[in-house]
């Protein structure tokens, strides 16, 4: 079973989509050092946040250990900043093996993908659709090669 960690952080108006985007990096990567990719993906990013896609559908970063996703708050919500969460996620491993899937609109997704297209790390999906199939299969830990199999007659034995 995957485990899932999710975070909501105030948006507008309590932050502009590029100090949300500042964020979100900083939570996400804070036990590794931010790498210039990420950087090169503000602006796709701030845009996301601007026009409120990370509302509904989620900032996804997958890799080794637990899949983190980011939502944002908005109006009222990111004012009072009651339901926010925006501690810092520890990750497993090096920083050597994630990918970032960055939330936008059908509209956008061509000109967001261009923008991401030197960033191989951050990857463009349609809010709509949700996250390509890919995207969605369970991730290992290191040293775990997936391969757990449970003997439900042994079980069943007890």
């Amino acid at each position: 079973m995957m485990s899932v960690i999710a975070r909501r952080v105030a948006a507008s108006p309590a932050r502009t989509g590029t100090q949300t985007w500042d964020l979100i990096r900083d939570l996400l990567f804070s036990g590794w050092s931010a790498p210039p990719s990420l950087t090169a993906a503000a602006g796709p990013a701030a845009s996301s946040i601007a026009e409120r896609v990370p509302e509904a559908s989620p900032f996804v970063l997958t890799g080794a250990g637990p899949r983190v996703r980011v939502y944002c708050l908005y109006g009222d919500d990111a004012v009072e900043g009651d339901d926010a969460n925006e501690a810092s996620v520890d990750l497993e491993g090096d920083g050597s093996d994630w990918t970032l899937w960055l939330p936008c609109h059908a509209d956008d997704l061509a000109w967001v993908e261009s923008a991401l297209a030197a960033t191989p790390r951050v990857t463009a999906y349609d809010a709509a659709q949700g996250l390509p199939e890919g995207a969605s299969e369970s991730r290992t830990s290191p040293g775990n090669t997936g391969d757990f199999q449970i003997d439900t007659d042994l079980f069943n034995d007890l």
